[in-house]
């Protein structure tokens, strides 16, 4: 990992001006996304609903340049469509066709939904024979993904890189009793059903020390699956750089973020892109607002990316890293138990070059021969140094703030940023700090 340098040049959001929108009306959409044919917000609940917000966000943001941008949104959502049991976390949209909507269900695996027909289709839940890792092996907890086009045999394919975060299976809330002696949700009614409780999961991982996640890459033309890297711990946000020629992987439970090469010199291996945040990282996206570096040799440098964190890494959490303490803490009864606080936080990064050459962790392998991920990998040279914005925090109390952003969608050239909330009941968004 590089040096971690405060860039204050780097633009900033005051997320004390976060507005809440549809409060107590959506639940548990980790993911947002604006349709880009329509700039209607998408969302996914944590029931399996499908939603479109009746406005487009660009026409309300422009004519809201004073006003509440929730009362201008309003309160109602259309619904789309019912995926079925499961929990769908990261979703995007087919580049060819934007009606097409690919999601990462963490029961399901990799799955498409069709806007309009309603048309569910099972893309991938195992991983295919011909994979150099973990070959014919399930897909658990598919988390996040990024639709790209990319050549394969002399025609353009769609291809979707995904995460899946753990082989632990997501248990339904409600239906038995987790590893912390707790009752893992409310029996069903008509305002709570039962869910699959996808953060209960994150919590077995993070004391279990599980590294059993995977970045794994799905062709929708051979409909094949490959594992790229495995033994990642906690794999989450994915997001790719803006010349296509790698992709970063947030690993939370490292609290790191990852780039595996997919071009170029590198392809096929991965280093450390930022270390030791200041927070456990969830999503990831690429933002407006790069700086324009006059170099073909750049391969995205300049790019710069939002960091959601999920929660702070107190003494007790950074403890964990101890198999006693895990071990400890497993046994130990719920009251007794340090409390895992949530924050609303986020943080801009940018790798930039050192010299004329990438620093460089590889892992072994190349290509589709697959990557093990485990560790620090053969630190070449030192690594790339990071720019950091400060870290940008929801310092209001209470239900006035807002808490657990896992994602990031950009509107208006970067100008709003709207963030998922995976364990809250809304969604909400901010304008840029001019």
């Amino acid at each position: 990992m590089g040096d971690i340098i405060e860039d204050k040049s780097l633009t900033f959001y005051d997320l004390n001006n976060t507005e809440k929108l549809y409060h107590k009306k959506i639940f548990g959409a980790e993911t947002v996304r604006v349709q880009p044919t329509t700039n209607r917000l998408v969302l996914l609940d944590q029931y399996g609903n499908l939603w479109l917000s009746r406005r487009p966000i660009t026409d309300v943001v422009s004519n809201s340049s004073s006003a509440s941008i929730a009362a201008t949104l309003g309160s109602d959502l259309d619904f789309m469509g019912y995926l079925g049991p499961g929990r769908p976390l990261g979703f995007g949209f087919g580049i060819s066709d934007p009606n097409q909507v690919y999601i990462c269900d963490s029961s399901k695996g990799l799955i498409g939904f069709y806007l309009g027909s309603n048309e569910i289709t099972v893309l991938s839940n195992a991983v295919s024979a011909d994979s150099s890792l973990d070959p014919g092996s399930h897909v658990t907890f598919a988390n996040d993904l990024v639709v790209t086009q990319e050549e394969w045999n002399h025609t353009t394919t769609e291809v979707i890189y995904f995460t899946a975060s753990t082989d632990i299976p997501v248990r339904l809330s409600g239906s038995t009793l987790n590893d912390f002696g707790q009752i893992a949700g409310r029996k069903y009614n008509k305002t709570f059903p039962s869910y699959y409780n996808t953060f209960e999961t994150y919590l077995r991982t993070l004391t279990a020390g599980d590294s059993t996640g995977r970045l794994l890459k799905y062709n929708v033309r051979t409909k094949q699956t490959h594992v790229l890297v495995n033994n990642l711990a906690f794999p989450n946000g994915l997001a790719m750089s803006s010349d296509k020629s790698y992709l970063v992987v947030v690993e939370t439970n490292r609290l790191r973020v990852l780039r595996y090469w997919i071009s170029g010199p590198k392809s096929g291996s991965w280093d450390v892109f930022v270390d030791h945040l200041p927070g456990f990282p969830d999503g990831i996206t690429l933002v407006s607002g790069s700086k324009s570096i006059d170099d073909p040799e750049d391969h995205g440098s300049s790019d710069q990316y939002v960091v959601t964190l999920g929660g702070p890494t107190t003494r007790s959490i950074k403890a964990l890293m101890w198999p006693g303490v895990r071990w400890a803490l497993f046994h130990l009864p719920t009251w007794a138990r340090p409390k895992v606080p949530t924050i609303g936080a986020i943080v801009k990064i940018q790798a930039r070059r050192r010299g004329n050459a990438w620093g460089d962790r590889t892992g072994e392998g190349e290509g589709e021969k697959g990557v093990k991920g485990e560790g620090e990998g053969s630190e070449e040279t030192k690594g790339t140094p990071m720019m950091m914005s400060r870290v940008m925090i929801d310092g209001r109390k209470g239900e006035e703030g807002v808490a657990g952003i896992s994602s990031v969608a950009e509107a208006l050239g970067g100008k709003v940023l709207i963030f998922g909330h995976v364990k809250e009941d809304y969604v909400s968004l901010v304008r840029m700090t001019e």
